[in-house]
């Protein structure tokens, strides 16, 4: 059970380093990132403690509120993306989804 703590843990500080990339990118094209920061660190907060299938579910709402957005960038669906294949090994059994590969797939189609 520790060992899973410590696995959620390394996850959602990954996940941190990986929103503070995607503000420094948008930083850099002279965007406004603040508005798309705090809904994701806010998403970040929220996902902390919750089984994987919760996290996997989470992401519909997270790609609801960047659809919203004016201009969708890359970079955000990439930083989900990376973040699914990084809890993808956890140890439980997830019954509705094979993987959070599947689900990040599905969120997000190739066009």
């Amino acid at each position: 059970m520790q060992e899973n703590d410590s696995i959620q843990k390394q996850n959602i500080a990954a996940l941190r380093a990986s929103v503070k990339n995607v503000e420094e990118h948008l930083n850099n094209r002279q965007k406004n990132p603040k508005i798309v920061t705090k809904s994701l660190g806010e998403w970040i907060e929220s996902i902390e403690g919750k089984t994987t299938l919760e996290i996997a579910e989470s992401f519909k709402k997270i790609h609801d509120y960047l659809c919203t957005l004016d201009e969708y960038n890359r970079s955000l669906e990439n930083m989900i993306i990376k973040f699914a294949k990084l809890i993808e090994p956890a140890n439980e059994v997830v019954e509705k989804y094979d993987n959070l590969k599947i689900v990040a797939e599905s969120l997000f189609p190739k066009n």
